[in-house]
Formats: structure tokens, C-alpha cells, sequence
């Protein structure tokens, strides 16, 4: 190995240029698909954290009344993997031998559960001594700060009786009732600590001061409470979100843990599977780079290859001095990318870019997921040494005499369709599968999915085979281009259209990276202008014409109603602060008020159904999440007259959007249901939405409230088009982690054209030395160089762009399925698309200056001496 690491150090730094290249070119690709998983992790840990802290399990829900087998009806519905009975209440606790006197009762939470479904659903993590057995119901696990308070052990004996805290308060009939048990309360009884809970899911219920035991010696403890079934549930793995959530509400009402589901909704995955693709992209464009950086660097050294064997190197050793050279660029690369990318995820938490949307705060603390951010490294390091194989036997099976004197016809190597077979089916095949190995996509793997994922590989393979499987063709089309750009340069035009002749493989591979640049750009911009589109069409019947007023000081509906319609342009008073969370957002509106706008104008029998039949009015987001229709039923949960069921009357976005909180999947009833089942006080508002007829200036209705209302100097006027305004501007901001993996791609594709009129140039230093002898000026050679740039960026952009163009539409149909939006089409406009392909020329002409660069150094005597 003495000889291979000799000539392989003596060419890493001889060519410090193309080594650097090299190695920056797969360092990007794995930068970029570390920083993003390592931000995915962060966003989705950070989240969590936030909110407060839930069973673990994906929903919690309880049956409708009818239902004679709640949990045997669980089990069987399909995409369900685990049901566990449960309740929650508060419960008085004191240890039986308390340490230093301390025999001070303390009300605690206590979760009764059934043992083992809820040990296979994983609610809670034992950290010392041992977990609860099913059959065992004298046993207990209590929270980590309430062991440390008490200085309680594994072992330890307690007693537990219900808190007078446990009697509860009930809405009936929109009055509140104490409920609370009749007689004596019942004795403490003794339970013994079989372990202390971890700070995780049930473990953080009130911050640690809780205890769970057997869902039957609960039911025993609290006999003469009242105990309402609760399930909690665990989806299978291929099942999505919504998928179940509609499945269960057909008989229960559905409320899920968002700590437990983080990063799981709909538009969330759609988000998230689409950061993780345009990772991948970007890999894979690293790795193409090396592929041919790799390969076109022995057709430059070929007379060296001559040379040793002449000298008595044997093709083995030969094929090690290659091997040992990839091999150290490949380590460099991965260690760099791994680096890299942590650096760029850390810069990108700081500024709040996450994968769940653009946080106004730093977002933190740095983790990185190891096993994902290595597995995916090691993969980029062996895919790069792979493309370093293929070669290296075309080498072995080479004519070095020939090589020697120069006249190995083609591209050596590069030329081989079976190299460049090799390239397509490891980008294309290996790689996104053992990407997807180590990185499973996010939700249910369904066909459309799937589909998404093999189309967008389809055009990676289109754009990498056409020009490399039929380089004669770009090549031609490529020197026609160069001719008719440089009329009056013939000299420089010759030359230009000359080398992309004769490097046709080369001239293709750059072609294809910047092809696939511009059309990750404008499938982008298409899809961000079809999402701009659905939000336009949302804000036409949901806040255009409307006003938001927040901060009020508690007037009265019928007060301020009254006042706001002496306006001509008044429609309706909406109240936005009359709600209550059941699954899904429930606004309560009077039905009055909207009967001059919306469906209830084409259908003044919704108005009666609402009032009197319990109708509800279903916004469009939530309709196509849990995929409901009108005249279907929707169970709510009431806190004192058990499960009510609703019936759909409208589906429709014209009512009861709030602004606070910016929720889109909700639903409407009349305020008389909310006082009812949730007393809620429906009589005065803090916060109205007022409707207008349109073109009425909203200036009029916040000069009305103003004055009215001097004394609240916090009172906030938002008019409708603000709010159109922000909903548009929060896409720009979202898709600005899509921003950034495209600019590190189009810098790998800028160094796959780098690499290739660099490798160009030092091919034919003879013939460049030459020229220069016989009197070829500085700018004839600028001119051949930047002509050759110029049409490698010309044709990539132009290519780029049409299949941009026909790959729009099947990812907004699959944003649409997947994110349950009604999305249209838009495609990126005529400003933009020539934009990109301004752009393209650009990232072309740059790529050139550094080989323009070194021509211009070259010492041209030596040239033409040497080779």
C-alpha cells in the first residue's frame, strides 16, 4: 500500500483544487440531509415540550351511550393497535410510615388504568424499582417528585383515599352543580410502591406529583364517584391521523394527545415528507456530482496510468492508488457533511426555521438524532466509494499502451453506458431505498404516498439518463446553442462547441444537475402558488368582508349587535369567544346573525335546524379530514349530559372562523348548545367578528368601536385583507426551509458543472498551451469558457423548467390528498420561470471562473511541453 498512498497523497494535493471540489460536493449533499433530519427532530422534541403533558397514547375517547361494548368495539375497528379503560381524578395521599414525622396528607393525580393494554401502549417509563402487574391491584407507581417530597422507595407502603377535591362540578342545563359523594367518604386503604415513574407521559402529570395503579382497585377506591369509560388509543403504524380519527367518530368522541402526535397531522406530515424527499434530492445530487467527479478525473490521467504501468505497477496497484484517492475524499466529505450539517441545523433552530412551520423564537435546545444523522452519513460515504468501483475495473480492463501514448479513444471510462447504468440504478434504486431504511416517511405508507415519492424518482431518472445515456444529443444541441450565442467570436465559439463535443458524457452530467435544480425550483414555486391559490379561495368566503375585534370590555351582545347594525353594511355579529375544545374546535354563534350571509341566506331552514335540532355547521378543512358530509353525526363530549350527537346542516367556511386561535378544521353551533352543555356565558363578548357587504370600508366599524369603547385602550381592530395578507405571508415564511435545501443544491449542481469545465480545462492544457503560443488572446479564452458554461446553463435551465412544468401538477394532487386541502393548480408564472432560468446561466457562468481561473495561470511553454 506503500506505492498506492505515495502517488494517491501526491495527487490529493497536486490537484488542490479539484480535491477541495470534490470533497465539497458530497460534504453539501450529506450537510444537507443531516441538518435536515437533525431540524425535524428538534421541531418535533421542542413541540412536544411545550404542550402540556399527555397519556402518551395517540387519542383519548369515550363511547356514545349506546354503545353496549365500548372496548371489544375498539379492538375490532381496524388501523386501532391498543385500547386501554382508564380514568382520571384527584386522589389524597400520605405514606403509611412517614420518614422524620412527616405524615402530611398531599392531593395528587391518580390515573387508573388497566395494566397490561397499558403497559403495550407505553403511557409510562419505570426509572427505579419495578413496573405494576396485572392481578396485583394493591400495587402502585408513583412520580418522581413525589417519591423525592415523601423520600419514598420502592417497597414502601401508602395510603390513598379520595380528595374532597374528587367532588366534581357538572354543567346541567347550563348550570353549574356540585356533585360530591353522599356519606362518610371511604377509608384510606394501603397500597404498596412498586416503583417511581419516569418524568415522561403520565410520569408528567402534575409535575411529577401523581400515582397510577389497576383501573379496578381505582374503581374500588373511588366507588361512590361517578366514572365515566375513557379509552385511550394507539393507532397502527399504517394508518394515518385522520384516517382513524374519522373511523372512531363514527361512535366516540375523539380528543387527541398533540403531545403524543406531534408533527402527525395531515399538513404536518404532507410538510415533513416533503423536507425529507427534498433531502434525499439533495444527496443524491452530492453523490452524482462525486460519481462523475470520480470518473472523469481518471480520463484526465490517463497518460499517468500509462506511465506506472510502463514503470511495472501492476493493474492492482493501480486500481488501489484510485481507490485509496476516493477513499480518503469520501471520509473527508462525510466527516465535513456531518460537521456541516449540524452547523446548519444549529443556524437554522436559532432563526426559528423548523419543519413544523417558522417559529417567531429560537428553537432549542440542539439535539441531534445520532443514529439517523451517522446512519445517513455512512450512507453517502458508501455510495461515493461505489462510484469510485465501476471505474476502477474499466481501468483494469483498459489499454494502458494506448492510454500512454494518448489515443484511448471517447471518454475512457465516463463513456461506458454500463458506468453510466451503474450511476442511474445506485442513485435511483439503492440509495432512496436504504434512505427510506434509515429514515421511514412520516404517517400511513399509502399508494399515494408511494406514488409521490416513485414520480419524483422518475424524473430524477429522466433528467440523469436522457443526457448521459444519450450525451450525442445534448452534445449537438448544446454547440448549436454555443454557435448562435457567439456569432462574431468564431474562435471562441469553435473551441467551446468543440470540448462539449468531445466531453458529450461531461457536458450531459452538468446538464442534468442543473436540470434538476431549476426543476426542484419551479415545482416549488408552483406548489407555494397553488397553496397562495387554496388561500385565496378560503379568505373569499371566510374573511373578506369581515372585521375581528378583540379586547373588548365584556359588553353585551344584544348591546353591541344592536349598535353595529344601525350600520347599513353590518350583515352579522359572530362572537369569537364563545368555545369550547372537543376533539375539535366548537364556536358557538347566535343563529340570528348569520342569516344575511353564507349558506343560511340560499337556506333559511339551517338557521332552524341549528337552533332547534342541534345542527352544526362544518368548516371544509375538518369535513375533508374526517372525511364528513352533510347530514352526518358528530359526537361531542358534554361535561354533565354525557355524549350529545350533532348533526352536519352545512358545510361551509363563511362562519365562526377566529383568528385567535388560527384554527381552520372546526365547527359551528348555536351559542344556546354551548351554554347548555358547557356553561359558557354567551350573553357578553370580548371578541366579535363583524360581517359587511362587500366593498364596505372596515374603517367605519373600528371609528364606531373606538369611540364606544375609549376606555379600552387595548382594543385591537383586524380587518379581513390583513388577515388574508398574514395566511399568505406565513407560506413564504413555512416554505423558507425549502428555500435553503434548494439553494445547497443548486451550489452542488454549480460544483458538478465546476468539476466538469475544471477536469475540461486540464485535459487540454496541451491544446490551450498550444493556442496561447500561437497568439490566443485572454479574452478568446474567457470567451470559450463562458460560451461552454453558458450553454450547459442555458440548456439545464431550459429543461428544467418544462419538466417542472408537467411535475407540478402531480405534486400539488399529492399535496392535496395528503394535507386534505382543496388545493388548485397554479403553475410558476412567465416572471418567474425566466427568472430561473436567468438564474440558471448565472449558477453556470459562476461555475466557470475558477477553471477560467486556473487556464489563465497556466504557464503555456510547460503546456505545451508537458500535457
Amino acid at each position: 500500500m506503500g506505492l498506492a498512498l505515495t502517488i494517491a497523497r501526491r495527487s490529493l494535493l497536486g490537484r488542490p483544487g479539484r480535491t477541495f471540489f470534490a470533497v465539497l460536493g458530497v460534504a453539501v449533499g450529506i450537510a444537507t440531509v443531516v441538518a435536515v433530519f437533525t431540524v425535524d427532530h428538534v421541531s418535533v422534541r421542542s413541540r412536544t415540550r411545550w404542550l402540556d403533558p399527555g397519556s402518551g397514547a395517540d387519542f383519548e375517547v369515550r363511547p356514545r351511550t349506546s354503545l353496549a361494548d365500548p372496548a371489544a368495539a375498539l379492538r375490532d375497528l381496524e388501523g386501532v393497535a391498543g385500547v386501554a379503560a382508564f380514568f382520571e381524578n384527584d386522589v389524597g395521599f400520605r405514606p403509611l410510615a412517614p420518614r422524620a414525622g412527616d405524615d402530611r396528607a398531599a392531593a395528587v393525580q391518580l390515573t387508573a388504568i388497566e395494566v397490561g393494554p397499558g403497559r403495550a401502549l407505553g403511557n409510562w417509563q419505570v426509572e427505579r424499582g419495578a413496573d405494576l402487574r396485572p392481578g396485583h391491584p394493591d400495587e402502585l407507581l408513583v412520580g418522581r417528585a413525589l417519591a423525592q417530597r415523601f423520600g419514598l422507595e420502592p417497597g414502601d407502603r401508602v395510603l390513598l383515599a379520595p380528595s374532597p377535591r374528587a367532588a366534581r362540578t357538572r354543567c346541567v342545563e347550563g348550570e353549574l352543580r356540585a356533585e360530591s359523594a353522599a356519606g362518610a367518604p371511604p377509608p384510606e386503604e394501603v397500597f404498596l410502591v412498586r416503583g417511581v415513574l419516569a418524568p415522561r407521559d403520565l410520569g408528567r402529570k402534575g409535575q411529577g406529583d401523581c400515582v397510577i395503579l389497576d383501573y379496578d382497585a381505582g374503581r374500588r377506591l373511588f366507588r361512590d364517584v361517578h366514572v365515566e369509560p375513557q379509552y385511550w388509543i394507539d393507532r397502527a403504524e399504517d394508518v394515518d391521523l385522520e384516517v382513524l380519527e374519522a373511523r372512531l367518530g363514527r361512535s366516540f368522541t375523539v380528543e387527541r394527545d398533540e403531545a403524543a402526535v406531534t408533527g402527525q397531522r395531515a399538513d404536518e406530515r404532507a410538510f415533513r415528507n416533503g423536507v425529507r424527499v427534498a433531502g434525499l434530492f439533495a444527496l443524491l445530487l452530492g453523490l452524482f456530482v462525486i460519481f462523475h467527479t470520480l470518473s472523469m478525473s481518471l480520463l484526465e490521467r490517463v497518460r499517468e496510468v500509462g506511465s506506472l504501468h510502463a514503470l511495472g505497477t501492476t493493474r492492482g496497484q493501480i486500481a488501489r492508488v484510485f481507490f485509496v484517492e476516493a477513499f480518503v475524499i469520501a471520509v473527508l466529505a462525510g466527516g465535513l457533511g456531518f460537521a456541516l450539517g449540524i452547523l446548519l441545523a444549529s443556524a437554522m433552530l436559532r432563526a426559528g426555521i423548523t419543519t413544523l412551520g417558522v417559529a417567531e423564537h429560537a428553537v432549542g435546545p440542539l439535539e441531534v438524532p445520532w443514529r439517523v444523522a451517522i446512519a445517513l452519513t455512512l450512507l453517502g460515504v458508501s455510495v461515493a466509494l461505489a462510484g469510485a468501483v465501476y471505474p476502477l475495473r474499466r481501468v483494469r480492463g483498459a489499454n494502458l499502451a494506448a492510454a500512454l501514448r494518448e489515443d484511448e479513444p471517447g471518454e475512457g471510462p465516463l463513456a461506458s453506458r454500463g458506468f453510466q447504468l451503474f450511476a442511474l440504478l445506485v442513485l435511483v434504486a439503492v440509495v432512496p431505498a436504504a434512505f427510506f431504511v434509515v429514515a421511514p416517511i412520516v404517517g400511513a405508507r399509502d399508494a399515494r404516498l408511494v406514488g409521490t415519492v416513485l414520480g419524483g424518482l422518475g424524473v430524477l431518472a429522466l433528467l440523469i439518463g436522457i443526457p448521459l445515456l444519450l450525451p450525442g444529443t445534448v452534445a449537438r444541441a448544446t454547440a448549436a446553442l454555443v454557435r448562435s450565442l457567439a456569432r462574431r467570436a468564431p474562435l471562441a465559439a469553435h473551441l467551446a462547441a468543440r470540448s462539449l463535443a468531445a466531453g458529450s458524457t461531461r457536458s450531459g452530467a452538468s446538464v442534468a444537475a442543473i436540470a434538476l435544480v431549476t426543476t426542484a425550483f419551479v415545482a416549488l414555486r408552483g406548489m407555494t402558488a397553488s397553496l397562495e391559490a387554496e388561500i385565496d379561495g378560503w379568505a373569499a368566503e371566510a374573511v373578506d368582508h369581515k372585521v375581528w375585534v378583540e379586547d373588548l370590555p365584556d359588553v353585551e351582545l344584544a348591546a353591541l349587535a344592536a349598535e353595529l347594525h344601525a350600520r347599513p353594511e353590518v350583515l352579522g355579529v359572530e362572537q369569537a369567544d364563545v368555545r369550547a375544545y372537543v376533539g375539535f374546535l366548537l364556536i358557538g354563534v347566535r343563529p340570528a346573525e348569520l342569516a344575511r350571509f353564507g349558506p343560511a341566506l340560499a337556506d333559511p331552514r339551517l338557521l332552524e335546524r341549528m337552533e332547534r335540532e342541534q345542527g352544526i355547521v362544518v368548516s371544509r378543512r375538518l369535513a375533508r379530514q374526517r372525511g364528513l358530509g352533510v347530514g352526518d353525526t358528530v359526537l361531542v363530549n358534554t361535561s354533565g349530559h354525557g355524549v350529545q350527537e350533532f348533526r352536519i346542516a352545512a358545510i361551509s367556511d363563511a362562519y365562526g372562523y377566529c383568528i385567535h386561535p388560527d384554527e381552520r378544521a372546526y365547527a359551528v353551533a348555536a351559542d344556546r348548545w354551548l351554554h347548555r352543555y358547557f356553561c359558557l356565558d354567551v350573553d357578553t363578548v370580548s371578541a366579535a367578528a363583524v360581517r359587511l357587504v362587500g366593498g364596505a370600508d372596515p374603517l367605519a366599524v373600528e371609528a364606531i368601536l373606538r369611540a364606544r369603547h375609549a376606555d379600552a385602550p387595548r382594543l385591537r381592530v383586524t380587518p379581513g385583507v390583513e388577515v388574508r395578507r398574514l395566511h399568505v405571508e406565513d407560506i413564504g415564511r413555512d416554505f423558507v426551509v425549502f428555500d435553503i435545501i434548494l439553494l445547497l443544491t443548486a451550489v452542488l449542481a454549480g460544483l458538478g458543472v465546476l468539476n466538469g469545465l475544471l477536469l475540461a480545462a486540464l485535459e487540454r492544457r496541451k491544446e490551450f498551451g498550444v493556442l496561447r503560443a500561437l497568439g490566443m488572446t485572454d479574452a478568446q479564452l474567457a470567451g470559450a469558457v463562458l460560451l461552454e458554461s453558458a450553454a450547459l446553463g442555458l440548456a439545464g435551465g431550459a429543461a428544467g423548467l418544462a419538466v417542472g412544468a408537467a411535475l407540478t401538477p402531480l405534486l400539488v394532487s399529492s399535496l392535496r390528498v395528503l394535507s386534505g386541502l382543496d388545493i388548485p393548480l397554479r403553475l410558476a408564472g412567465a416572471d418567474t420561470a425566466t427568472g430561473f432560468l436567468v438564474g440558471a446561466l448565472l449558477l453556470a457562468l459562476a461555475a466557470g471562473l475558477y477553471p477560467l481561473w486556473r487556464l489563465r495561470r497556466m504557464d503555456a511553454v510547460a503546456a505545451v511541453r508537458t500535457g
